[in-house]
């Protein structure tokens, strides 16, 4: 019988394993920073869901995404530069979470 907790424990094997591998090679190499590991391996995850059911989507699913992502680019173009003029940096990091 599998596990119920087996997904969480090889995502945080597999999150770890990132963190040690990327520690070990920092010091000898010019290695990207773990938030940018962590974004190309979240957007190649993407990709792939994307691919493998690519025939759920509906035309109105691959028009508003990029609508949407446009409201939100807007939004951000507009509040970011009051919130970095207040000097709010959780906010600032929760915008670009959300853009992420």
């Amino acid at each position: 019988m599998k596990n119920r907790y087996t997904t969480l424990m090889l995502l945080s094997a597999g999150i770890v394993a990132i963190i040690a591998l990327r520690a070990l090679l920092a010091g000898r190499f010019a290695v990207p920073h773990t938030f940018q590991i962590f974004d190309t391996l979240t957007v190649a995850g993407a990709l792939l869901i994307l691919l493998q059911g690519r025939r759920d989507l509906h035309g109105q699913d691959w028009v508003s995404a990029p609508a949407l992502d446009a409201l939100v680019g807007a939004v951000e173009m507009v509040v970011f530069p009051i919130i970095t003029l207040l000097n709010l940096i959780m906010a600032i990091a929760l915008l670009r979470s959300i853009r992420a």
